[in-house]
């Protein structure tokens, strides 16, 4: 994935901006083959198999809707961090303000292939999730990261009052507020 379509032979070399979205593997393998001129088309040739290394977030995936308070299956491939290489997991409703106060996990140990964390959605007095339709999930290793697509996230967070809120008994009146995705009406 990410290579041109075609390319001259004789160049004997080829930039690769490699694809975010190709899975890391342990044993990669760059396949090259002929396509003209037609008598040439069976030549195929392939390198000797190779690390590339990183991390591939495939759960939550594109159309995923997890709730709050649920527990629900974090996945991603690795290839290339070490045997047990730690990984951290950290949640953010937009892709960009990850909570690295609170990580989703710390220090999961990995191995190359597939990986999962059971990881139940904080929805209590201590810790809420933000909800959004609009949550990303990104693994960080030493080695590099990898961002899930963006999910949706259901369930209602009271924003206000926070811990830093002092209310008095007889006040006039308080503004309790929250965030909600897809959240019943009443």
């Amino acid at each position: 994935a990410g290579m041109p379509a075609s390319v001259n032979v004789s160049d004997q070399s080829l930039e690769w901006p490699i694809d975010p979205d190709v899975d890391p593997s342990t044993n990669a393998v760059i396949r090259l083959s002929v396509t003209s001129p037609a008598k040439d088309t069976d030549i195929v040739m392939y390198s000797d198999p190779f690390v590339l290394r990183g991390i591939k977030v495939v759960s939550p995936g594109t159309g995923t809707n997890w709730v709050l308070g649920r527990t629900v299956t974090v996945a991603f491939r690795s290839a290339g961090m070490g045997a047990g290489a730690p990984v951290n997991i950290y949640y953010s409703p937009d892709g960009v303000d990850y909570d690295l106060a609170h990580p989703v996990a710390t220090e999961v140990p990995t191995h190359d292939g597939l990986n999962t964390f059971e990881w139940t959605i904080e929805n209590d007095s201590v810790l809420t999730r933000t909800p959004s339709p609009t949550g990303f999930v990104k693994v960080v290793a030493a080695g590099g990261e990898g961002v899930s697509p963006s999910f949706r996230l259901r369930g209602i967070k009271v924003t206000r009052p926070t811990s830093a809120n002092v209310w008095s008994v007889g006040d006039v009146s308080e503004a309790i507020r929250w965030v909600s995705v897809d959240a019943p009406s009443t």
